[in-house]
């Protein structure tokens, strides 16, 4: 909440734009003129500008840029330092620092200079001793190596490669407690040590230059090829920017799947576990399909191996290429492989045998500082799969795109067009969150004073003191802008729907008035007849278990409870019985299936229900979702998702659209509802609850 709040009141203050949103996710704005970017980590503010050389200055005209980068970093600043007064927030002078060519922050050392960015040596270097004393050692606790092992896999990040040194760390803390005193092996000693030494050069280089080329690499049963194409230096710039960032799967294929594949008989969405398949982006299969690849490498396999041993092997022969010809360089390799491009996204993969061969990649990568970043092409479209098959390169299938000539000379106006005509969103795409969502404002009622000031800056609002008119409840949905209110102890108060027929309150039923449904107080015949198939397990109701009991009074009806906590409460309110759903209470309760949605409309219809509470799942409508797979223009989903958030996104589209189908059948009789979800959930942006706010407002 502290980050959002800090990030929203930057973006209402018009300090940064979206397309200067930096996150430590996402990926890195484009090169402007004035190069201005910013980005927030809880509550480190940090801007960072582009400059030239002092001694370089030596023209009016480079003069003149250079202030206006200067004045540009300076009024956004002050715009920065004028919202935090406005709202009373004290900046912490011992932590801010002003035009600095060297600063740590966000837990990273940079220096401006050389253009190097590492884990600050104050924390490796104590790190790197302490691992060396417990491997001189011999022996230690499981709990011991497993804080090392996160402490180097939080080192490591800064060059993901070195990642693949760590594997007998986490073999040694398979099936032991933290407690376990451990002998460790002369293996593992050793890895310790190399570890130890090999902290200082975690190092990235922000000057590394991209490389004018795209490889494509392919290794089937007969072995290895890497195939290059020709790029102008702003689109192999701008590719990085949509290369993997997060692989899906990083295990070898069992032996069959490993077979199935190497005969081109495993399609790319039976290669990984179901839901976890990439999803190709459409600039590299472009790029694949109209480019001229020119043959650099092959090689035949001496003896049998697993096909994904040889897709690593060739994915890592195209990086070993490129430091000889361009050492201190950041190169696009495309691969049809997914559990390839998987490892080298990680650094290590979670089999023995790839990290082999990812580590003895290390001296490479690191020692010619080379950067590498994996793009996922099917193999229909992967030129590389020509000369492993003994046939020259294919020649372009398709023209050179329409944005080609444009971004060659660093225009990507075109290329984002594209992109949206497409059903793709480039500011989505680059994975920060959008800060447009953080201008929306919604009404904030009744939350403790200790949370309403900071929740006020969070949506843009005053905050109001203690004693203001503020309503009674939790924090009002977007919805319940839009509906009536009812007096306290209604249900329908905790912000969600209420009928047009009024409601009861939920004290009748303490009071001993048990006419909740303000039509009748016995079951018809057809609502009893329908919940007697139902086991009286089923019921939450006061009073001792009762195989016999069957309901004859209208009860409340609790969707997606969870741990049944507005169950219990209406319980002890008094309520003869609530009857709850909850996919994990069993399969029998999932709302996903039509079966169970038809009987509960049926129990509706019937009058069953004295009234009807929700609380659907968030999986897909929250707003902490990162990459963002809802946007204001696509409120239902976008359609550049991983195959598993698309599972996610389609089952809360059908969560949603039946629900608010139930709950207007219920309102049509008279029943009251009300509906949980966070302030902020996409659920109350969807067009079906907005009609329905509509329709009852």
């Amino acid at each position: 909440v502290g980050q959002a709040a800090h990030v929203a009141l930057a973006a209402r203050a018009s300090v940064m734009k979206q397309s200067e949103f930096l996150t430590m996710s996402g990926r890195g704005p484009r090169r402007a003129a004035a190069d201005f970017i910013a980005g927030v980590i809880i509550d480190d503010f940090v801007a960072l500008s582009q400059r030239v050389k002092s001694e370089l200055l030596i023209s009016d005209v480079l003069r003149m840029q250079d202030e206006a980068a200067r004045s540009l970093v300076s009024s956004r600043m002050a715009l920065l330092h004028g919202a935090y007064n406005q709202h009373g927030l004290v900046r912490n002078a011992n932590k801010a620092f002003v035009e600095q060519m060297k600063a740590t922050f966000w837990g990273a050392e940079c220096d401006g200079v050389s253009g190097l960015v590492r884990p600050p040596l104050v924390r490796v270097i104590p790190l790197a001793s302490l691992t060396r004393q417990v491997a001189a050692l011999g022996v230690c606790t499981v709990g011991l190596l497993e804080i090392l092992a996160g402490c180097w896999t939080s080192v490591f990040q800064f060059r993901r490669r070195l990642m693949s040194l760590l594997d007998l760390i986490f073999a040694a803390q398979r099936g032991r407690t933290r407690t376990t005193m451990l002998r460790m092996s002369a293996e593992l000693r050793t890895e310790l040590f190399v570890l130890s030494m090999m902290g200082p050069v975690a190092v990235a280089n922000l000057r590394a230059s991209p490389a004018p080329w795209i490889d494509a690499v392919d290794a089937p049963n007969w072995g290895e090829a890497v195939v290059r194409a020709p790029l102008p230096t702003p689109i192999a710039l701008e590719l990085r920017r949509h290369s993997l960032i997060k692989g899906a799967w990083t295990k070898l294929l069992a032996p069959s799947l490993a077979w199935a594949r190497s005969h081109g008989k495993l399609r790319p969405d039976q290669e990984l576990p179901e839901g976890l398949e990439l999803e190709e982006s459409p600039i590299w299969v472009s790029l694949a399909q109209s480019l001229q690849y020119k043959e650099i490498w092959r090689s035949k396999t001496a003896s049998r191996r697993h096909i994904n041993i040889g897709e690593v092997r060739a994915y890592l022969k195209a990086e070993a290429i490129a430091a000889e010809e361009r050492p201190v360089s950041r190169t696009l390799i495309g691969s049809d492989s997914q559990v390839t491009l998987g490892a080298v996204t990680k650094g290590r993969g979670s089999s023995p045998s790839l990290n082999v061969e990812l580590s003895s990649s290390v001296p490479t990568a690191i020692a010619a500082e080379i950067y590498s970043v994996g793009g996922f092409l099917p193999t229909a479209v992967n030129p590389a799969d020509d000369p492993t098959r003994d046939r020259p390169v294919r020649d372009p299938t398709h023209r050179l795109p329409a944005w080609w000539g444009a971004a060659a000379q660093g225009s990507f106006e075109l290329l984002d067009a594209s992109l949206v005509r497409c059903g793709l969103d480039p500011d989505v795409l680059s994975g920060a969150p959008l800060l447009e969502t953080a201008l929306e404002k919604v009404q904030i009622e009744g939350l403790k004073a200790s949370l309403a000031k900071s929740a006020a800056y969070l949506k843009g609002e005053h905050w109001r003191p203690s004693g203001a008119d503020v309503g009674a409840g939790a924090v009002r949905p977007l919805l319940g802008s839009f509906l009536p209110r009812y007096p306290t102890g209604n249900p329908a108060d905790a912000g969600g729907c209420a009928p047009l027929g009024g409601a009861a309150s939920l004290d009748d039923y303490s009071e001993g008035r048990r006419s909740a449904h303000p039509k009748q107080s016995v079951c018809p015949r057809t609502a009893i007849a329908l919940l007697a198939t139902l086991p009286e397990s089923r019921f939450l109701r006061p009073g001792r278990r009762d195989p016999r009991w069957r309901p004859t009074t209208p009860g409340f009806l609790d969707l997606y409870s969870g741990q049944r906590g507005v169950a219990k409460a209406l319980r002890m309110k008094g309520a003869p019985w609530v009857l709850t759903f909850d996919f994990l209470d069993g399969p029998d309760q999932d709302l996903l299936d039509p079966e169970t949605r038809v009987f509960l409309e049926t129990c509706v219809d019937a009058s069953a229900f004295s009234g009807i509470s929700a609380a659907p799942i968030c999986a897909s409508f929250s707003t902490a979702v990162t990459p963002p797979v809802r946007t204001p223009a696509y409120s239902r989903g976008v359609h550049w998702m991983t195959s598993a958030m698309k599972v996610k996104v389609r089952d809360g589209n059908s969560h949603s659209r039946w629900l608010r189908s139930l709950l207007l059948r219920a309102h049509r009789l008279g029943i009251p509802f009300w509906v949980e979800n966070p302030d902020g959930s996409w659920l109350w942006r969807q067009r079906e609850w907005q009609r329905l706010a509509k329709r009852l407002g």
